[in-house]
Formats: C-alpha cells, sequence, structure tokens
C-alpha cells in the first residue's frame, strides 16, 4: 500500500478508534507519525521509530523530558500506583506510562509516569475524546 494511502487510512482509524475508547494504539501509528499527547502542564511530542515495539523519541516543553530521548510507550492507566489497564495505548483521562531507553539513567528512575492526558494529536490532527469521556 503507498505510504500516503496508509497514512490516509491510519488516520481514518485512528479517529474511529478515540470515538469509541478514547485513545489511539500505539500499534496502529506507522514509522514517522508524530503524536503530540498534551497533559495538566506539558505538550510531550512522540516521533514514531517502530509501532510494533512502541519505541518512539521523544521531545517536551516540561522538565522532565528536556533533550530527544528514546522512550517506550509503555501504556495508560488509572495512576502510577495501579496495573497497567490498556497496555500500548494512549489514552484521554489516563495517565501515561513511558519507559526512557538511556542507559545512563538508573534502573529505577528510567519509568515516568505522566499526568492525565487531555488531548491527542496525530501528525497536527487532533483527536478529541468521546463526548461521555469526563476529562477535568
Amino acid at each position: 500500500m503507498p505510504e500516503d494511502k496508509k497514512k490516509a487510512f491510519s488516520l481514518d482509524s485512528l479517529i474511529e478508534a478515540v470515538n469509541k475508547t478514547g485513545g489511539i494504539s500505539v500499534d496502529q501509528l506507522a514509522v514517522g507519525d508524530v503524536v503530540k499527547v498534551r497533559t495538566l502542564n506539558t505538550v510531550y511530542t512522540f516521533l514514531i521509530k517502530n509501532p510494533a515495539e512502541r519505541l518512539a523519541e521523544a521531545t517536551s516543553n516540561g522538565r522532565h523530558i528536556t533533550a530527544r530521548t528514546e522512550v517506550f510507550i509503555e501504556g495508560s492507566k488509572a495512576n502510577q500506583w495501579t496495573s497497567m489497564i490498556a497496555s500500548g495505548q494512549i489514552i484521554v483521562g489516563l495517565f501515561l506510562e513511558i519507559y526512557i531507553n538511556d542507559e545512563s539513567i538508573p534502573q529505577d528512575q528510567r519509568i515516568l509516569w505522566l499526568s492525565q492526558t487531555k488531548s491527542i494529536s496525530v501528525n497536527g490532527c487532533t483527536l478529541m475524546p468521546p463526548q461521555n469521556n469526563k476529562v477535568n
């Protein structure tokens, strides 16, 4: 399938997924897709490098990721103390967990729990949460 057709199909399926679940699965994305996740105070930008492995390059306007950083997008959870409830997914209203892939950082400091996801955009198209998904 030509790359431009794959992107168009992918975007339509992502919009449908957000309308059904309030989020997206990283493995539905394509290499080179740009995902922006807005949380309470920060916007994280993920350049997808390997969707199947959920590998991305992250940047942000916040204090935790201040330079281009390779990360694994682990998934979404209700809070940092609960088990993963949506492995490999970014869901509005939940907390995204990422794993920083940098051996210079101590192992116990590589997991980062982002604050509650407020919105998601893919390749410049904002994917709004469903109307029934309450996000404060």
